[in-house]
């Protein structure tokens, strides 16, 4: 009596005695065996926890429950993706974080996380999407949870409609403005749309306001009066009137981000909120007439007084950052291009580009 040489089945030599017993075992023997098929259609013999299946339509390896077949593993031993010309997905393909490489994209969506009408603390998750849309209806506090690890960037496009009324929004300590400024959003029926980027894991967000919404700005009347008064652009009306300020109101400027500035006669400079005409800063005085007014478009304000010297001032505090030399008297004519430099114009009569650094 011998075995066989891979799964000691009993081999009965021609002069040995055959016995039931040695066949039954090897029929057990057989029955327990892992059956292991290579092929298109389903198997028909199939044991429990027992039988293969290499599914040559799709290159998934299935093992046999008893009742249905789970798919055990899926390799490049199996099957390449690359062998199939036109794959395509049958559910949601999770990357678990890991790099996708050389792409070309085609007809592509993003998921956009709606939050509806809502205000308070909201809650920006990037796993909902990069993109979120708001309609505030109260004053709102946004957070920005689960951007990707330090090392890789993370965006998010934030969406948000006033509606008929303006709510305040407070940001995460953590965003970092364009230019050091918080955009002014206080217009009512605008929907605004600001971009954030974070590189360090949400440590620091760098925030813009994008699009051409920030070039609706209301009209701005600066009279003999010393008073600066807001218009509704589709009648006329006055929608605030700001204090009196001095008399002759008459350098306004208003910078990229909807802030109104105004010189007046008693040479001073103002900063005033867009919403409500209030003044957020007021600078030292300058002499008299201060009458030239511009801001770049980083924000920066230029002010030019009858002494005929340019200054250029922090928005965030009315701060001297530079002052010009004495161009004569009356340096009234101010004007920024777009890449920045300013122009002077005296009573001399000459116009003057200087260097905004």
């Amino acid at each position: 009596m011998t075995t066989t040489t891979n799964h000691g089945l009993n081999k009965p030599d021609y002069t040995d005695t055959a016995d039931i017993a040695y066949l039954n075992t090897n029929f057990d023997k057989i029955d327990a065996m892992p059956v292991l098929y290579s092929q298109s259609a389903e198997p028909t013999n199939k044991v429990a926890g027992k039988t293969l299946w290499q599914d040559t339509t799709n290159g998934l390896l299935k093992l046999w429950n008893g009742t249905s077949w789970e798919t055990i593993a899926v390799n490049s031993a199996i099957k390449e993706v690359s062998d199939d010309t036109s794959p395509s997905l049958g559910g949601n393909l999770d990357a678990a974080d890991y790099i996708i490489g050389r792409p070309v994209i085609k007809d592509y969506a993003q998921a956009v996380k709606a939050h509806g009408t809502t205000g308070g603390s909201i809650t920006c998750n990037l796993e909902d999407g990069n993109i979120h849309t708001i309609t505030l209806n109260a004053a709102t506090t946004f957070t920005f949870s689960n951007p990707p690890a330090s090392g890789k960037a993370g965006s998010l496009t934030l969406i948000i409609n006033q509606g008929t009324t303006a709510y305040a929004i407070k940001w995460p300590l953590s965003v970092r403005w364009d230019k050091g400024i918080a955009p002014n959003l206080s217009q009512a029926g605008v929907d605004w749309v600001l971009v954030f980027l974070t590189m360090n894991g949400g440590t620091t967000w760098r925030g813009w306001l994008f699009g051409s919404e920030q070039e609706r700005i209301p009209v701005y009347v600066g009279a003999a009066d010393g008073i600066v008064r807001k218009l509704n652009l589709s009648d006329g009306s006055v929608i605030w009137a700001s204090a009196a300020f001095s008399i002759n109101a008459w350098g306004l400027a208003c910078d990229p981000y909807g802030y109104v500035y105004v010189g007046t006669d008693d040479g001073i400079v103002r900063k005033l909120n867009p919403s409500t005409g209030a003044a957020i800063w007021t600078s030292t005085d300058f002499g008299s007439n201060a009458h030239g007014l511009a801001c770049d478009s980083d924000g920066y304000v230029y002010v030019g007084t009858d002494d005929g010297i340019v200054r250029k001032l922090n928005p965030s505090t009315g701060a001297v950052i530079w002052t010009s030399t004495d161009f004569g008297s009356n340096a009234h004519g101010l004007a920024c291009d777009s890449d920045g430099y300013i122009y002077a114009g005296a009573d001399d009569g000459y116009v003057r580009k200087l260097d905004p650094s």
